[in-house]
This record gives C-alpha cells, sequence and structure tokens, in this order.
C-alpha cells in the first residue's frame, strides 16, 4: 500500500491522496452502515485513471470509484468490500460537449446536474437534462450507471455511449466511438458487434471515465397532469395509465405517491416558507401550521403527476384523452408555470395565505420536469424525525437515516396489489408508515420505490431499519419481485453463487478485470 501511494505521489503529486482527516466523512453515510474506508484517491484528470489502474494491478491493491459518492438509501461512498481504495471522480467536471445538431452531451463522472443544466441555460440550447430528484450536485454519470429514473425517461436509455478505463488498464469506447472517423458515433449507440455499453452498466469492469448522453428537446408546449385518487381506485388508475402509455398519449414517467410520501415531500418546505414569515415563532408550533396547511390542501390517498411535451395540437390531445382515461377515476388538474404564476398572484391578493404556501411548495419542485433541478426533495429525509437539519443537503452528515427498496413489478392489478400487501403487511409488523412512490417506468413495469426513515443515533432504530429491508427483500424476491438496482448491502443477498448468468458475469469478470482491482462485489460474485 505504502509503495503504491507513493508511486502516485510521485506521478500526480501529494494533492492526489487524500489527507486523512479528510478520509473520515467517507465513512459517514444515511443508511447508517458501517465503513472502513482508510485511503481516497481524488484525480483531477481522467487521464489519471488509467495510471492508478494500472499500479492497482502492479500491486495488487482493490479500488472502489465512485463519482459522487451521492449514492443515498443504498451505501453513499461506501464500497460493497472492505480494503478498497476510493476512487473520487468527483473533480473530474468536464463538459467536453453538448451537441445542438443532435441534442446530447459527453460529460465526465464529476458533471453534476445543477452544473450541466445551468451550462445548457446558459447557452440558450434547444435541449434540457432530464433531472432526478436526487438533489443539484449528484452525478449525471453516476446515475446512468445505475439506471436511475429521471422525470421523463430511464437514465439507461438515454445513455448513448462509454469511455472506461477496463481493470487491465486498457482504454475502451463503446458503440462506434472507437472509430475515430465515424459520423455516427452518438447518434446510432449500437455499434457493430455486442452491446459493450449495456456490459458497463452496473457492472465492476472498469472506471468510467467519460459518457455520451441524450438530453430531450425544449418543446413548442409543456405542461403537467396530477390526479387524486383513492386506494379503491388505484389498481383501476394504474391499468388506465399503462393504456395511456401503450396509446403514446403519456410519454413521461408518472410518479405516484401515497399520502406519506406526498407530506414528507411537501410539509418541510411549507414549513421554510412559513418560517422566513414567522423567524421568532417555535419550531413545534411552526410545524404544527405547516401540517394543517399540507392537511387542508391534500386528499387522502394517491397523488399522481406526469409531464406532457410536444406542440400544441399534441397537448391538448393528450389533455382530452387523460380526461377520459382518468376523470371517472380521480380529480385531474393541468398545471403549468404560467398557471402557477397566476395562482401565486392572485392569492396573495386575496390573501389566501394557507393555500399560497401550499402552491409556493409545490412551485419549487414542478421546475424538475423541466430540467431544472433542485435540493427540496432532499428535506424529506429529515421532516419525519425533525423540523431542520443544517446538513439537510448533503444526507450523510445528518441525524436521520434512510435505506431504499426499489423493485420492478407488473402494472397489472394484480400484481400491483400484492407489491402492495407485502409492504403494508410488513411495515404494519415494524410500525412503520413508510414512503411510497410508484413510478411507470414504461406501459408495463412499475418501480416501487420504498424508503424507511430512523434516528441514526439510536442503535436500536438502526438495527429495525435494518431487517425491515432485509424481511422486504426477502419476500419480494419470493414473489418474483427483483430491484432494479442494489444497495451495497442487497449484493450478497441477491446474488446467487449457483446462478448461470451470475457466473457467467464472474467469468466475463476475469476478461475485463483479471486481477479483480476495480469494485470486489460490486453486482459481481467476485
Amino acid at each position: 500500500m505504502e509503495i503504491f501511494l507513493s508511486d502516485l505521489a510521485n506521478l500526480f503529486g501529494q494533492q492526489i491522496i487524500v489527507e486523512q482527516a479528510d478520509v473520515t466523512a467517507y465513512n459517514k453515510n444515511v443508511s447508517g452502515y458501517d465503513g472502513k474506508i482508510e485511503v481516497v484517491l481524488l484525480p483531477d484528470k481522467k487521464e489519471q485513471i488509467q495510471e492508478i489502474v494500472k499500479l492497482a494491478n502492479k500491486y495488487g491493491i482493490a479500488l472502489y470509484p465512485i463519482s459522487g459518492g451521492k449514492n443515498w438509501g443504498l451505501g453513499s461512498r461506501l464500497p460493497v468490500k472492505s480494503d478498497c481504495i476510493i476512487v473520487d471522480l468527483s473533480k473530474l467536471r468536464t463538459i467536453s460537449e453538448v451537441n445542438e445538431e443532435f441534442g446530447y452531451a459527453i460529460i465526465e463522472p464529476g458533471v453534476t446536474q445543477i452544473q450541466l443544466a445551468d451550462y445548457l441555460k446558459e447557452k440558450q440550447s434547444n435541449y434540457f437534462l432530464d433531472v432526478t430528484g436526487s438533489g443539484k450536485e449528484t452525478s449525471v454519470l453516476g446515475n446512468c450507471l445505475e439506471r436511475g429514473t429521471g422525470y421523463n425517461a430511464l437514465k439507461a436509455d438515454l445513455l448513448l455511449n462509454i469511455e472506461a478505463v477496463l481493470g487491465t488498464g486498457e482504454v475502451l469506447k463503446t458503440g462506434f466511438w472507437h472509430y475515430e472517423n465515424s459520423k455516427v458515433t452518438h447518434i446510432f449507440k449500437h455499434g457493430i458487434g455486442p452491446d459493450l455499453t449495456g456490459t458497463l452498466v452496473q457492472s465492476n469492469f472498469s472506471i468510467v471515465t467519460s459518457i455520451a448522453i441524450q438530453l430531450l428537446p425544449v418543446p413548442k408546449v409543456q405542461t403537467s397532469f396530477s390526479v387524486r385518487v383513492t386506494d379503491d381506485n388505484l389498481l383501476e388508475f394504474i391499468e388506465k395509465l399503462s393504456e395511456l402509455r401503450q396509446l403514446k398519449v403519456v410519454n413521461s414517467i408518472v410518479h405516484i405517491v401515497n399520502n406519506q410520501r406526498s407530506k414528507i415531500s411537501l410539509t418541510p418546505i411549507v414549513y421554510d416558507l412559513m418560517k422566513a414569515d414567522n423567524p421568532n415563532l417555535d419550531s413545534v408550533v411552526l410545524r404544527d401550521k405547516a401540517n394543517t396547511v399540507v392537511g387542508a390542501n391534500l386528499k387522502k390517498g394517491w397523488g399522481a403527476v406526469g409531464n406532457l411535451m410536444g406542440t400544441p395540437q399534441q397537448v391538448k390531445y393528450a389533455k382530452k384523452m387523460i380526461k377520459s382515461f382518468l376523470g371517472p377515476l380521480g380529480k385531474v388538474d393541468f398545471i403549468d408555470e404560467k398557471k402557477l404564476n397566476r395562482l401565486e398572484v392572485v392569492l396573495r391578493k386575496l390573501r389566501l395565505k394557507k393555500t399560497w404556501y401550499f402552491i409556493m411548495a409545490y412551485k419549487r419542485v414542478y421546475g424538475m420536469m423541466k430540467g431544472a433541478p433542485q435540493n427540496e426533495s432532499l428535506r424529506s429525509i429529515y421532516w419525519p424525525n425533525a423540523e431542520e437539519d443544517e446538513n439537510w443537503e448533503n444526507p450523510d452528515l445528518g441525524k436521520t437515516g434512510l435505506v431504499f427498496f426499489a423493485p420492478v413489478i407488473p402494472c397489472s392489478a394484480v400484481d400491483v396489489k400484492k407489491a402492495l400487501d407485502i409492504v403494508n403487511n410488513i411495515a404494519n409488523r415494524y410500525q412503520y408508515n413508510v414512503a411510497l412512490t410508484l413510478n411507470t417506468l414504461s406501459d408495463k413495469v412499475l418501480e416501487v420505490v420504498i424508503g424507511v426513515d430512523f434516528n441514526l443515533d439510536l442503535e436500536k432504530e438502526k438495527k429495525k431499519a435494518h431487517e425491515f429491508s432485509e424481511e422486504l427483500i426477502k419476500q419480494y424476491k419470493a414473489e418474483g419481485f427483483y430491484p432494479y438496482r442494489l444497495g451495497i448491502k442487497d449484493m450478497p443477498v441477491m446474488l446467487d453463487q449457483n446462478d448461470p448468468y451470475w457466473l457467467v458475469i464472474k467469468e466475463m469478470k476475469k476478461v475485463f478485470d483479471p486481477n479483480n482491482v476495480i469494485s470486489p462485489g460490486r453486482y459481481n460474485l467476485i
């Protein structure tokens, strides 16, 4: 280890090695897992990655790359296995290209949602970044490699090509990217031969140093639709929504949330708005007032929000179809930026302050549908346990814990009911009021996002949350509902050593990374 670090320092300077006093922070994580990170490398040029990997091979050092380390609820910056050196790629922040003709961007691992969104806005681009609710400073590349879910599309579907340093130290470019004179490199992603782009997603074969990602065109018209449905109507609602997606009327990912998810998402924003107007009011009193405002404006049941984009004629037709299909099952509203601005003015003039707070809370998060990343969603992490948290924009440093589990299920009434019964039955036994989100990943499948919060300072609460998560995995797995991504503690459970699929992945590792220097155990048996 010492010789490895010494050689690195000689090549790139001592600054590539994070000071020991700063390494401790890398072990802190919102999920309450024990961390044993002792060494962190912080390269600032992607050319350094190849030398790091070569030296790791030479000295038998295991590396664990992170793009930004904000894999909150799934392990944050921690490796799957101990005794790994963290390679923090957050300083690799180059936006190499934004192609206005074909609407793609080439970016490095440290490029954040807000960085790319601001860049596109500054350049007055005709395209926008489809963002997630994970926060402004999360890595675009990292989320793509984990198959994250945006507001309009799956990140894996937007991923065009990958440039990576393999475990052998070789540089690989996927698709047509390895042909220097290709005219269709990032506009026909398949290339020739096997698809190695998909092979490098959710894998431990390489360190990805750049990706090309598809951007979305700025539409002529953009509006959102929201629907409130009762528990009794939910299953039929999901099947009708599936039909609308099959008909290509709705093309965005519709987020369907239960009451608990709505409350913990909107109430802390209302609290923040009310505090600005009442800075001397007691926090407990203010919390009660915020709860009252949200309770008065939020009906029981489930809330669904989706995005509509296109020409005026396309959006007009979509509105008509949505009313026809979903109107009998719940109240349908259409909201755009102009309507929100009008409501803001009218409610203020009428002095309907309680409703104004609720609309302003919604307005804060509305921009995400149009590619404007926000941190507001992060408030939902601390809110169940506290009115405020000075570290709310970095949950790893807060006092509230969080674990996520996200199985994928069919868009059928039978399967949705079964999936909800499982989580509700387990939650009742553990006495949890879980926040649930159902995301329509396509016309055929839903992603069920299950989050449970707990007090990080209480060992008993931490253990209880981890046991809850383990039981969820066990029961969903038994029903054939598997997650689309895994936390670091889930991988040993989900990866069956007798499954031919994972045995093939294990053999592939020997080709891409024969000395197993990159992310041991991550989406792999080795």
